[in-house]
């Protein structure tokens, strides 16, 4: 019975893909019965890939997405899975040791857990990424994503209630605790409780997505917990660098925050989030008239994402 399936997202790279399947091949203990799903987000890189992955054996299957649909590509594959668990790996991204192993332990020895994720390394610094949360407020995003955030880091003081969003007082290099949202590119998830939540937010296509799960697992009474001795090296944006320019990734980030917020506290609240984190971040300022250029052509290309999502999820 295969207990694991390891999901990794493709995107635009089969050099990256490929290391980051050697590397959980490499690092898994054969004790574990797992799969490897590669789930393709690049149509027009499907046959260099699938001539890749034949090499790899029955334990490596490819799932041919018709576009690319973001993160929510990953719920088409746990539509797929066959584990009982499912770890999200990013294809830009790869792991030194065991940690679906580990991962599988915890939660097995720990029922009241659904989920767990861990340390994220940056590929190029080393250092360690804070890729946990508390579910974000109103206050706490115009903060994060305004000139107050870069204030605060000056004069290294920033309100309590922010401080604790990001678990400020937790060393992510020794300790173990309960999260509320956990970055999507390291999460190793029970299926059946992802796929009871509806997965990741399918209106959603790169940003906000670990929120609104979290969201949606709170309302289940499901629980998260970071294992720092979980550790996964990210390249970040290596496979986006190139394929979006600032201005539509701005675009993007845009119509992902509003989207997230209007579902969670409503329209108001998503143009003001919206409003004081495009006004209070001089970054946002510069790129609006790229902003505007790209709405029309970035709204679109979303929702035709949404409708092959539905409509996979009908047919399926």
């Amino acid at each position: 019975m295969i207990k694991i399936s390891a999901l990794i997202l493709h995107y635009k790279r089969v050099d990256l893909t490929i290391r980051c399947l050697e590397s959980i091949i490499a690092n898994t203990s054969n004790d574990l019965d797992y799969e490897i799903l590669v789930i393709s987000s690049s149509p027009e890189q499907n046959e260099e890939l699938s001539n890749k992955l034949q090499e790899y054996g029955d334990k490596v299957r490819l799932i041919k997405l018709p576009q690319n649909l973001g993160y929510s590509g990953f719920n088409i594959g746990a539509q797929n899975a066959s584990g009982k668990y499912v770890a999200m790996f990013n294809n830009d991204s790869y792991i030194r040791d065991d940690v679906m192993s580990k991962a599988v332990k915890y939660l097995e020895s720990n029922l009241e857990y659904k989920a767990v994720g861990g340390n994220i390394i940056d590929d190029q610094s080393g250092e360690l990424y804070k890729g946990v949360y508390k579910i974000p407020r109103l206050i706490d995003e115009i903060i994060l994503f305004s000139f107050f955030n870069r204030l605060f880091k000056i004069i290294k003081w920033s309100p309590r209630s922010y401080s604790n969003f990001l678990y400020a007082n937790k060393n992510l290099a020794s300790d173990d605790f309960d999260v509320e949202s956990v970055c999507n590119a390291f999460l190793i998830i029970n299926k059946e409780a992802f796929l009871k939540v509806g997965g990741l937010m399918q209106e959603s296509y790169l940003y906000y997505t670990e929120h609104d799960f979290a969201q949606k697992f709170r309302s289940n009474n499901f629980k998260i917990r970071f294992l720092h001795d979980l550790r996964l090296v990210h390249a970040w944006s290596t496979t986006t660098s190139g394929s979006f320019s600032n201005s539509r990734r701005q675009t993007i980030l845009l119509i992902d925050r509003f989207n997230y917020f209007k579902k969670h506290h409503g329209i108001i609240s998503s143009i003001i989030v919206c409003l004081f984190t495009t006004i209070l971040h001089p970054r946002s300022l510069i790129q609006i008239p790229g902003v505007l250029i790209n709405l029309s052509s970035v709204l679109q290309e979303h929702n035709t994402m949404v409708n092959i999502l539905k409509s996979y999820k009908q047919n399926n």
